[in-house]
């Protein structure tokens, strides 16, 4: 299966939300990824439960919940009921970060678990039996439009490893200034790239001429 492309909708104009949706789905979204922050675990605040609820009725592919905040597990009930597929939750955050994802997938919803760049891959291990997807972050959180971090390749191709290690079947996504030259760096290594400023939301092309740019660099990564 070929990795899938998940733009953040926190690049979107919300003043035209509707449009903006069908033109991504019809360039090829497979998945809406939304941004939540609350101005203390990152330096920025973004989307909210209301922005979910508009994105909820006018969506026709399925969209995942990324939660930066301090304290996720007071708002884990709200957020599954807004009807995401995937939750994630940074390893940072909670106290209790096994007990948190056991519960996001007790709601039926696959739980995910983020990485900041300076975070060792380690905690995972005492975590694979409740991860679906594991993202890695190529940004440090919290703002469109910063410099991938080089280290995030060697990170993502020892995650791989690490799963197929423990035979896991979780998945790898990875967030933070994804450019065309990054998806065909980690075209085989990655499931879900989580498109932003980098790669999709550009000035010199529309979403359809984008996605058919970076859909070119996952077939030329395959023929290396």
């Amino acid at each position: 299966m070929s990795a899938q492309f998940c733009p953040s909708l926190m690049c979107v104009d919300f003043s035209r939300l509707g449009e903006e949706l069908h033109e991504l789905e019809v360039a090829g979204a497979a998945m809406f990824h939304i941004d939540v922050m609350d101005g203390q675990f990152v330096p920025n605040f973004a989307l909210g439960p209301e922005d979910i609820k508009a994105v909820s009725k006018l969506a026709t592919i399925p969209y995942d919940v990324h939660l930066m905040v301090t304290n996720p597990d007071p708002y884990i009930d709200r957020f599954a009921e807004l009807g995401c597929s995937i939750i994630y939750v940074h390893a940072e955050a909670p106290i209790h970060l096994h007990r948190t994802l056991s519960n996001i997938r007790s709601k039926g919803i696959k739980a995910g678990v983020a990485i900041n760049p300076g975070t060792s891959l380690n905690i995972l291990e005492e975590l694979l039996d409740v991860v679906d997807v594991v993202m890695i972050m190529s940004v440090n959180p919290g703002f469109a439009g910063q410099p991938f971090i080089a280290a995030s390749v060697s990170k993502i191709r020892r995650l791989k490893a690490m799963l197929q290690q423990h035979q896991s079947k979780a998945q790898i996504a990875i967030d933070g200034a994804i450019s065309p030259d990054v998806v065909r760096t980690l075209g085989t290594d990655v499931d879900m790239f989580i498109l932003g400023t980098a790669g999709l939301f550009r000035k010199d092309m529309s979403y359809s001429q984008a996605m058919t740019v970076l859909s070119e660099q996952i077939d030329l990564c395959n023929q290396s």
